[in-house]
């Protein structure tokens, strides 16, 4: 899920989905994310973060 800061109070929550996957050191991935929509996400800015929440399923992502 992505959680962007709208205010220091107001936080928002979307489903993203896992568009690419590579293996970049052993034990190590980067994930390319979209929004399932389409839309686009907002712009990086510093302090800007995505918790990863990860679904445990018998294949791999």
């Amino acid at each position: 899920m992505f959680t962007g800061e709208n205010s220091a109070a107001e936080a928002s929550q979307v489903k993203l989905t896992v568009t690419a996957k590579a293996g970049v050191a052993d034990e190590v991935v980067a994930l390319t994310l979209a929004h399932p929509d389409g839309r686009r996400l907002p712009d990086w800015t510093p302090g800007s973060h995505v918790d990863v929440v990860l679904m445990v399923k018998k294949k791999p992502l």
